[in-house]
């Protein structure tokens, strides 16, 4: 589920300030923009995130705001300076030997700023604390989000529930539809030779079996309902809709194939329109 959170933390010298956006993703990604120096720290965030959430792709950014600056030195590389003054004595006498301090800065290694920032241990509760308050601005953000979609697959079911409906309606008709051609076809065929009728009923009543879709209907009813108790049940289940949306796909598909008749054959492809909105909406469900 898509979402942003931020927090932040105050301490006597620093101030913390965190920033989550979360996007969908099957799995749980977390990606950490820590300061200089925090690495040791990272660990324990993602500690605090995997406590709160299961699913998404997480871009974290740390940072320290106001407070004390944090001292900054210019640090040389002093062997290198060393190594590139005794390659240029041995340029050739007319060559220039000597740079100039801007040229001196220029040269790519030669020296960088390095922050004196104080142990990353020290900074660990405070940091912990606005992270904290993050990960609970971003899940008022989901929450808010995740109304929003379950109304919208509440809405769903509700079509498909009405379209399994008419499927039920039409089913019994179909079934007598199918077998008054069975017998008309055959009559045609056969002309005056005359058949054994219960033979012909039993045969008859075969066809029409092969074509029977109540058991699809059953189970997909049951799919549905188990859907719905899902959406409500206060946890993570997005993967558990997924796989729901799926079987009522593969039910859908078997009616398809087994119901030779137009009406249903619309129905089929409005059920299957209504699962593939389903199945989309459930990709950003944790």
């Amino acid at each position: 589920m898509t979402g942003y959170g931020h927090g932040e933390s105050t301490t006597e010298d620093h101030q913390y300030r965190v920033e989550i956006r979360a996007v969908n993703h099957r799995y749980l990604d977390v990606k950490i923009r820590l300061p200089q120096g925090w690495l040791a720290l990272e660990e324990g965030v993602k500690k605090e995130i995997k406590q709160i959430i299961n699913r998404g792709h997480l871009d974290v950014t740390i940072a320290l705001q106001g407070g004390t600056a944090a001292p900054q030195e210019a640090v040389f590389d002093w062997d290198l300076v060393r190594s590139i003054q005794t390659q240029l004595s041995r340029l050739p006498s007319e060559g220039e030997k000597r740079l100039t301090p801007a040229q001196w800065l220029a040269l790519p290694g030669v020296w960088s700023i390095k922050e004196n920032l104080a142990h990353p241990e020290e900074h660990r509760t405070p940091m912990v604390a606005a992270v904290r308050a993050a990960l609970t601005s971003l899940q008022q953000s989901r929450i808010q989000e995740g109304r929003v979609l379950q109304e919208e697959l509440e809405a769903y079911q509700a079509q498909l529930r009405e379209c399994m409906g008419k499927m039920v309606t039409r089913t019994p008709k179909v079934e007598k539809e199918y077998r008054n051609r069975i017998e008309k076809r055959l009559a045609e065929e056969l002309g005056d030779y005359e058949l054994d009728r219960s033979r012909l009923v039993t045969e008859v009543a075969l066809l029409v079996e092969r074509a029977d879709i109540s058991e699809e209907l059953t189970r997909l009813r049951s799919h549905v309902d188990q859907f719905a108790k899902q959406m409500n049940a206060g946890s993570p289940v997005g993967r558990r809709l997924d796989f729901l949306v799926q079987e009522m796909n593969r039910e859908v598909n078997t009616i398809g194939s087994k119901a030779n008749d137009a009406e249903l054959g619309e129905l089929v492809v409005e059920a299957k329109s209504i699962l593939e909105k389903m199945r989309e909406q459930v990709q950003n469900i944790e």
